[in-house]
This record gives structure tokens, sequence and C-alpha cells, in this order.
């Protein structure tokens, strides 16, 4: 099956409605689901990756995530800060098996992925020989908590744009696909830009494609909010090389999540990167629970320069207010 539109939320509404239509019971590990195999997504306009709706609008988890995943660290307390969730995926040794940081920076402990990816698109733009792998082989040889549902990540250069390629084992269409689009075309557009080259369509492939029991309610309401505006709440990526900043970033990241201070303001970085701060630390901030990492969290959110970030954390406190009221 092929699904294909300009937005994330248009694409999860026309995949969500045909999986609750013509889904197939299935009893997995992790749960009863209803499954469709064999399906292609397209997302043709990669930057339109964030939900604008108050329960898929997933902003902050989904950079959690992307700087997890940047930090090439599989450190399970890193991502528990943003997906609480996640503390069941923590092995022994507090890391978490499937995660890709390590996967993409260091695979085997000694393969850049990323890195080997750009060398070889600047030295030869047709390659077909561009590709991230993240499943293993070694992962079958125990019984871990986590492995990753993520193949392999493809790119490929035709026209002076960058297209993607993802391959999927298995995807939750209603909690994994919106964090992984997220995550896999922000990687497209960083690269794209190292390359210095246009983004073009972004391919999702996945074996199943599944919503589990316990959100085929939820998937039901995301439909009912109807269609969004077709318009990107992020802008494009500035141009230059993100990797020349990476570490920079990171650093700053640790910074905001360990709740130490650090005057955005001052930084030296463009109004898009000092937002993507601004937005984790509008969420440690809101997560501390006291008055004065609420009032911060004012202070920070009132100084975020793109508007369309004000209006989905408007959104998300909406619901969490509903929540809040039915409880």
């Amino acid at each position: 099956m092929n699904f294909e539109a300009a937005t994330l939320d248009d694409l999860m509404h026309y995949v969500f409605a045909y999986i609750l239509e013509h889904g197939q019971v299935n009893n997995a590990s992790k749960g009863k689901n209803i499954e469709i195999l064999g399906c292609e997504l397209r997302l043709s306009n990669p930057i339109a990756r964030v939900s604008r709706t108050e329960s898929r609008g997933l902003i902050f988890s989904c950079l959690g995530e992307l700087f997890w995943y940047l930090s090439g660290s599989n450190e399970g307390s890193h991502i528990e800060k943003y997906i609480p969730k996640y503390g069941a995926f923590i092995e022994a040794d507090g890391l978490v098996h499937g995660g890709y940081g390590k996967r993409l920076f260091n695979m085997h402990e000694k393969y850049n992925q990323i890195e080997r990816v750009i060398e070889q698109l600047k030295n030869a733009t047709t390659t077909r020989r561009a590709v991230i792998q993240l499943f293993d082989s070694s992962d079958l040889s125990k019984d871990y908590k986590d492995i990753p549902c993520t193949l392999n990540l493809q790119f490929v250069v035709r026209n002076r744009k960058l297209h993607m390629f993802t391959t999927m084992r298995s995807n939750d269409a209603y909690i994994g696909l919106p964090h992984d689009i997220f995550v896999f075309t922000m990687l497209q557009e960083m690269i794209s830009r190292e390359l210095q080259c246009e983004l073009g369509i972004y391919h999702h492939y996945v074996t199943s494609l599944h919503i589990y029991n316990a959100n085929i309610n939820s998937a039901k309401r995301f439909i009912d909010e109807g269609f969004q505006q077709t318009d990107s709440i992020m802008s494009d990526m500035p141009p230059g090389g993100f990797f020349s900043i990476r570490n920079k970033l990171l650093d700053y990241e640790i910074k905001i999540r360990n709740d130490i201070e650090l005057n955005i303001d001052e930084l030296d970085l463009c109004d898009y990167w000092k937002d993507i701060l601004r937005l984790l630390q509008f969420y440690i901030k809101k997560e501390s629970h006291n008055i004065s990492g609420l009032r911060h969290a004012s202070e920070v959110r009132r100084k975020i320069t793109n508007k369309k970030y004000q209006q989905l954390i408007n959104s998300r406190e909406r619901i969490k207010n509903k929540i809040v009221i039915k409880i």
C-alpha cells in the first residue's frame, strides 16, 4: 500500500484511516494490534515533519530523541528525560541496546556512518552506496529489551536534490511513526545542507505498520480532528554545515537537560538553533514542576522567535489541561 502527502498530519490521517478500516488482527509480543503489511509512505515536503494536532504535536519528545541520536550515545538516562517510557527498555548496564546514536556515529566501535555517507555523496554524487545500517545480525544473539525497528537508511542525490529512503521491519503508526519521520527527515536536511543541495522526497518503507489496540481510540480521535493547515511549523534549516556546530549544540543540550544555567540569548548561534534549544529548555523547566522552573519556562517561551512553535506549545498546554480536568 502506498501513501503520499505534503505534511506529516495528512500522511498520518491517510495511514490511520486505512489501518483502522483494512488492518488485520495480530497478536505481537508487545500486545494486540491491527496491522497492514508492505507499505510505502512518501512525505513530499520533509520540513512539514511536525504535527499541528493537539494529540500528535510531539515537538519536545521528538527533539529529545533527535539529540539523543546526535550524541552518539545509547545512555538510557538521556532519553528517559524526554520520553520516560524508555525506562522499560534500559538494560542492566544503563544502555538502550537498540538506540540509534552509537550505530549512527560509532557502529562496531569504529564506523561513523553519517560521516561516511557524506563523504560518499561528495565524492560521487550519483552513488547508490550511501547506506547506513542500523539493524545488525548480532541484535538477535540475545533477548534484548529493545532492538532496532529500522533496518537501514539510504541517501540518493538526483537533480541536485537529496532523497532519503528508510526501511523498517516494524513501525507503530500511532506512537513511533511521528518520531521516526521527524528524526530521519532532520538527518536528511542536515546532510542536504552539508552537501549544499536541495531537500528531496522522504520515503518510508515498512513491513509491518500497525496500531496497538490500546491506541485505536486515540487514532480515531486524531482523524476526528480533521485535516490541518498545510504550511510547515518548522522553517528551512539555515545554510552551512550542521556538523561543524554539532558538538557545541550537544554541550548546550547537556546543560539544558541537567538544568544547568544557560543564557541562550548570548550564544553564537542563529535564531533557528536558538529556538530549538529554547524548546528543550522550556520543556525541562516546565517539567520541573516548581515555581521557579515554571516562571523561567514562561520567560523562555516569550523569547522563541518562531511564533508557530509558540502556537504548538499553547496547543499542547490545552490538551494537558484537559487531561488534568478529566482526572
